[in-house]
């Protein structure tokens, strides 16, 4: 008998987990089946393995094993290759078979599939690392489905078949990473149903205590340090045990770092007025340092010597990249650099904010993947900024499990056309064929378009199109696909979203979905109003402004951002979270075209 799944329909946003099918270290392997190890090498090593084997099952069992290394390292393509290789395999290794096959197609969101495989295994004549497998494919299954307590449920079920605490610590971990999808209101109610499992009813407890707490960081500790009192067996998740070392930083001096003359005097300024405004009766005294006058070095020793305990700033790239090449500059502050390096160097006195089109581009992936688009095509133009976008929605893709991106640059837009028909596999017939086969009325003749899809079933068209451009490039990026009389969802960034765009042009962009700051929601507000009345209606002013107000909230939040796992602050320019190397990422709404006007997208 398989594991009953409890239907829990709650329709909750999307997310990426990574299960631990791989973490299962310490297990009862009284069984002696090899296939019941661990993953901890690369799939490389297995691979080589397998050739050096000197019989047919010790070198089906390293294929088994090099075919999960491949899933876990998001290459799905070489792990369902090395499967389909696979023949007289025995009985256990038939049952590893079947688990592989199972777990490959949850990650590619093939749900049915998934199961078909699953139900192919008895349960009950499973060891104990293969039982753990199954119920972790049946999480990753009801996360696809968005169908999230019923993931926990099977986590929970896996929890007594874990013989030490590290991978209890990781299975606690992923169960964390599943609760903190939870809305408020779902965590509620699921809490008040009488039936639940006495674990699962402690675990919504303290998730509902963390959501409750989150934007009180000083009131979270002792929530936290009373709760695990109270289950003294219970392991916390990782993610919490930070919060109870957690202590605010109060600053005392801040400098600001901008470049206030010459040619980017304006942008400067516009960011101070924006950090002016989030001041407002703010008794920490800042000091305004030109970075165009005075160079870098100059004035970071000025801040050492003066005793300044944080910095906002500096703008331009070329010293923000001069402030990461020198880490004696940074200690002793506290730093929220307002622009991002090209990679990320992990210092711990040094943030990173911006409004970064990267994390556009990793808004767009997210969204297209919730939306079960298989196939993206990724339309760049051929600059650095093009390849840095581009990069950042290929990488977010393949961690959310996305099979494979369709990445193509644009030099000018003459080259859309070329780059529409090949990736939807469009078959160009000469005009003259079309018209002959009118003259002549001869069905044998070519259509006008044919695709490729119908005579190589192998071929896979792009499903979806990702595409960076201004607004004027984007009209012609949307001419170009209209063209090809395919309805292809289209997505692009802020970039789009001008005061200078007409009726008609808007008009034209029907049904094209972008991202934009959350201040642009309600046009109407007061406070919506009083920034466009300052940068005169200015979109690309109105954006540094919010970024200057929120550079200034967030070091006030500096603290919780940094060492409160899933805190976010809730500013003008989006909701901000901690990254990889302390680079803050901001989610942001979505919006649309219709009927001639700018909409929130649904």
């Amino acid at each position: 008998m398989l594991p009953q799944r409890t239907p829990f329909r709650h329709l909750l946003a999307p997310f990426s987990l990574t299960l631990l099918l791989s973490a299962c270290a310490g297990l009862n392997l009284s069984q002696n089946n090899p296939l019941n190890q661990q993953i901890n090498a690369n799939s490389n090593y297995y691979l080589q393995q397998s050739k050096l084997a000197t019989d047919n099952t010790t070198q089906n069992n390293f294929k088994l094993l090099a075919a999960r290394a491949f899933i876990q390292e998001n290459k799905f393509p070489q792990a369902q290759a090395l499967l389909n290789d696979l023949t007289h395999l025995d009985e256990l290794q038939q049952q590893d078979y079947n688990l592989i096959q199972a777990h490959l197609s949850s990650q590619q969101q093939d749900n049915a599939r998934a199961e078909q495989f699953l139900n192919l295994l008895n349960f009950n004549e499973l060891s104990n690392a293969q039982k753990i497998r199954f119920l972790q494919i049946n999480a990753k299954i009801a996360q696809n489905q968005q169908h999230y307590l019923t993931a926990v449920a099977n986590l929970l079920k896996a929890e007594p078949l874990l013989s030490d605490n590290n991978a209890r610590q990781q299975n606690n971990d992923a169960i964390w990473a599943l609760l903190q999808h939870l809305d408020a209101t779902s965590l509620v109610d699921t809490a008040l149903f009488s039936q639940n499992d006495p674990t699962l009813q402690n675990w919504l407890n303290l998730a509902d205590l963390y959501q409750k707490n989150l934007s009180n960081a000083e009131a979270l500790r002792p929530q936290l340090l009373e709760w695990q009192t109270a289950h003294p067996t219970f392991l916390l998740p990782s993610a919490l045990q930070s919060v109870l070392n957690f202590q605010r930083l109060a600053f005392n001096k801040v400098a600001v770092i901008l470049p206030l003359s010459g040619q980017f005097e304006l942008i400067g300024n516009t960011v101070k007025a924006g950090i002016e405004n989030a001041r407002g009766m703010s008794n920490v005294p800042v000091t305004w340092f030109d970075s165009v006058k005075s160079p870098l070095s100059n004035i970071m020793q000025q801040v050492h010597g003066e005793g300044f305990d944080a910095v906002i700033g500096p703008l331009l790239k070329q010293n923000v990249n001069e402030l990461a090449a020198h880490p004696s500059w940074s200690q002793g502050l506290s730093i929220i650099a307002l622009n991002n390096l090209n990679q990320p160097m992990p210092n711990a006195n040094t943030c990173y904010y911006s409004l970064a089109p990267e994390d556009e581009a990793r808004e767009a992936a997210q969204k297209m993947f919730a939306e079960q688009i298989k196939l993206p095509l990724v339309l760049m133009p051929r600059n650095d900024l093009g390849q840095r976008v581009g990069e950042a929605f290929a990488n977010e893709w393949r961690q959310l499990g996305g099979e494979r991106v369709e990445l193509r640059y644009y030099g000018s837009t003459d080259d859309l056309h070329n780059i529409f028909v090949q990736a939807l596999g469009i078959i160009e017939v000469p005009k003259k064929t079309v018209a002959n086969k009118l003259k002549t009325g001869n069905k044998n003749e070519p259509k006008g378009t044919q695709f490729l899809a119908d005579l190589d079933p192998t071929f896979q068209p792009v499903t979806g199109v990702f595409a960076l451009g201004d607004n004027q490039q984007m009209a012609q990026i949307k001419t170009a696909l209209d063209n090809t009389d395919n309805k292809l969802p289209l997505f692009t960034t802020s970039r789009i979203n001008s005061p200078n765009n007409s009726g008609a042009y808007n008009l034209m962009m029907k049904g094209v979905q972008f991202t934009e700051l959350p201040m642009f929601q309600d046009r109407y507000s007061e406070q919506y109003q009083n920034i466009a009345r300052q940068n005169k209606q200015d979109y690309s002013l109105m954006r540094l402004y919010a970024m200057g107000s929120d550079a200034w909230n967030l070091l006030q939040h500096y603290s919780e951002i940094r060492h409160i796992p899933g805190y976010k602050m809730h500013g003008l320019t989006g909701n901000i979270a901690n990254g990889y190397g302390c680079t803050f990422q901001r989610s942001m709404p979505w919006f649309t075209f219709e009927h001639g006007q700018v909409q929130v997208a649904e």
